[in-house]
């Protein structure tokens, strides 16, 4: 099986990784002026369908004993496909607004500790085999 995960260059220090593109995306709207773009509403609409079909996960924290706390990532999984051209969308945007965004791929996301039938948190490894691909 494979996984899918859109991954801006904001470095998540919780995860220990760069974060997903929720966040900024969210960031962007949020700091919108008293006139919206075409794109910042395009990026709305993306959001909106997120907030109505993907389940926010229960589980994003992984405790590790003494050394503390660990915040898992999320991936798509590859039926996800809807799901997966939406945040593909959303990505485009997120570039068309200058924000960089990857797009990865893995056959191992890392020890997951949660997944719902779109998506599993997973703890990312930096010896995990990744490929990636800037989204133009």
């Amino acid at each position: 099986m494979q996984y899918i995960r859109f991954q801006t260059m904001q470095y998540d220090a919780w995860s220990r990784q760069c974060g997903g593109i929720f966040g900024p995306a969210d960031d962007l709207w949020c700091a919108r002026g008293p006139v919206v773009s075409p794109a910042l509403k395009e990026l709305r609409k993306h959001l909106d369908w997120f907030n109505e079909h993907l389940e926010v996960p229960s589980h994003l924290t992984y405790r590790l004993g003494a050394r503390g706390e660990r915040n898992g990532v999320c991936w798509f999984q590859h039926h996800a496909a809807t799901h997966i051209q939406r945040a593909y969308a959303l990505s485009q945007i997120l570039v068309h607004l200058r924000v960089p965004v990857r797009l990865l791929r893995t056959r191992n996301p890392g020890a997951k500790i949660w997944q719902d039938k779109h998506q599993v948190v997973a703890l990312g490894d930096a010896r995990l085999e990744v490929f990636a691909k800037d989204i133009h």
